[in-house]
């Protein structure tokens, strides 16, 4: 991705958001290896159809350094949707399971 691509994230399950939280930091180029840690992120815990936890992580960068969240808290998401937020600079996705619940899909 660079600052020419569209920051626009999708939903990835079909779910219910459990919870938001936002933490403030800097604005590094999001190449970096600290940027994971140090920059603006906003972090949603999504349940899946399954009973999933998926941990959706968003990262502010260099240039796209608003976290727009456009999502509320036991809103009902559908698998796509671009309702989670906008201009960000990094997502990632995190799926936490259980052994008898589902296995990893990646």
């Amino acid at each position: 991705m660079n600052v020419f691509d569209c920051h626009v994230n999708r939903t990835p399950c079909k779910g219910k958001i459990e919870e938001i939280l936002y933490k403030p930091g800097k604005f590094l180029n999001a190449s970096f290896d600290k940027a994971s840690e140090d920059n603006e992120r906003n972090y949603y815990k999504i349940k899946d159809v399954n009973g999933n936890d998926i941990i959706v992580v968003q990262i502010a960068g260099l240039i796209a350094r608003r976290i727009v969240c456009e999502s509320n808290k036991n809103q009902e998401l559908s698998q796509g949707e671009k309702n989670i937020t906008r201009t960000i600079n990094e997502i990632k996705v995190i799926r936490f399971f259980e052994a008898h619940k589902a296995t990893p899909c990646f």
